[in-house]
């Protein structure tokens, strides 16, 4: 095609919105995996229960974030 230029059009992933709200979720959640570990570093529990524990924490967080 003749006098037709290649141009590129930018496409915007995020609002600025959108990215800080995904900075706030990851810096939360980040801040409760640092909470799990020092509560699981202190305490006087096995490997087997600490792993049992995470779990059921991650199961009960999994639950209210998606209730079936």
């Amino acid at each position: 095609m003749k006098g037709v230029a290649n141009s590129v059009i930018p496409v915007t992933l995020l609002t600025s919105r959108e990215f800080w709200l995904s900075v706030i979720v990851l810096a939360f959640g980040l801040s409760v995996l640092l909470v799990q570990y020092s509560l699981l570093k202190n305490s006087n529990a096995s490997a087997n229960e600490v792993i049992k524990g995470l779990r059921t924490f991650n199961k009960m967080n999994e639950g209210a974030v998606n209730p079936r």
